[in-house]
């Protein structure tokens, strides 16, 4: 509900920023991506931080990086005991883990609606 409320409102005050009172969008793009990032950030805020707080010191060295992550990497971001970090990570849905099928690589990918409030950037680290 978060998405669309926050949507909604940023459409409206997008609408009112136009002298000619018009907009081609009912919900337009600007306003679904300011909705995701608002719902995002609620999420880390009220989900990630308040219910998992023994995980967050582990979650925060991910703010600001990629997307997705390979193994090796991980290994090198959570240290010792890292696979079990990212079971843990995988268990409350904030990392899933893929194959991919034509290489065979393992790889740990965020869900998209963890994108903006983690401030990651699409790619592999």
């Amino acid at each position: 509900m978060d998405l669309v409320t926050k949507a909604i409102q940023k459409q409206q005050d997008l609408f009112h920023q136009n002298p000619s009172g018009q907009s081609p969008w009912l919900i337009g793009p600007e306003a679904i991506k300011y909705g995701l990032d608002e719902l995002s950030r609620r999420k880390r805020d009220t989900y990630l931080k308040a219910e998992f707080p023994h995980l967050w010191p582990h979650i925060e060295k991910f703010h600001g990086g990629k997307t997705e992550y390979l193994p090796s990497t991980l290994a090198q971001l959570l240290g010792t005991g890292w696979e079990s970090i990212c079971k843990d990570l995988i268990s409350i849905g904030l990392l899933r883990r893929t194959v991919i099928r034509k290489t065979g690589i393992e790889t740990y990918q965020f869900p998209f609606v963890y994108k903006g409030g983690l401030e990651l950037t699409r790619g592999r680290a």
